[in-house]
């Protein structure tokens, strides 16, 4: 079912495409969907570390590559201000035929869903979630000069 009036039909070989163009090392890496109840990115998982988010409507527009630089300096300041673990950034990728906008790649923890036969506390959840907001608020406050 289409999500948006102006969303594009991502496929493997668009997703490989993009991503080799920036991590030719993934040449031979298997690129696969993620099922996700998304409703604004199509995930991929390329070779056992990295995720490839793909906007349903792509955008290769400046005010995406900002957006997309914003995230990726907030991940960065936000990682070691929590107890969770937050993947690094790999790569932006540019627009390749097949797919017409920006995308990015990033380790595949953060798009992992980790089950486990142990209980999960949700006050620890909670905890952790509350760290989090907490030090991405304070990061979005400092410039990168005074963040440590």
């Amino acid at each position: 079912m289409r999500m948006h009036d102006d969303q594009v039909d991502i496929d493997v070989a668009d997703v490989r495409r993009a991503v080799v163009s920036v991590r030719p090392k993934c040449a031979d890496a298997e690129v696969r969907p993620v099922s996700s109840g998304g409703t604004v990115v199509a995930l991929f998982r390329v070779g056992q570390d990295l995720a490839a988010r793909f906007p349903l409507v792509p955008d290769p527009g400046e005010a995406r590559r900002a957006e997309l630089s914003a995230e990726q300096t907030q991940v960065c300041r936000v990682a070691p201000r929590v107890s969770l673990t937050v993947p690094e950034p790999v790569a932006v990728c540019e627009p390749v035929r097949g797919y017409g906008g920006l995308a990015e790649t990033d380790d595949w923890v953060r798009h992992s869903i980790r089950r486990s036969a142990h209980p999960v506390d949700p006050a620890a959840v909670t905890r952790a979630w509350e760290e989090t907001l907490g030090a991405a608020r304070l990061a979005g406050r400092r410039s990168p000069s005074t963040v440590t």
